[in-house]
């Protein structure tokens, strides 16, 4: 056994979660950003949907009671 001291796992799953949420934040931004530059009108549907199902998976990772 080793004396060293880990870190509390709860810490550990809480930033975990929110930088997953950070994340798909970031790219639903992205995907926003790129719908609004497309001159085609499908593709930019399609960024438009991206950026809604990443805005929906990051607000589905926050915890519950926060949102």
């Amino acid at each position: 056994m080793s004396d060293v001291a880990l870190p509390p796992a709860d810490g550990f799953v809480e930033n975990s979660a929110r930088m997953r949420t950070e994340y798909y934040r970031e790219e639903a931004a992205r995907f926003r950003s790129l719908a609004e530059l497309e001159p085609i009108a499908a593709l930019r549907r399609h960024l438009a949907t991206l950026a809604r199902e990443y805005e929906q998976i990051a607000a589905d990772l926050e915890p519950r009671g926060r949102g």
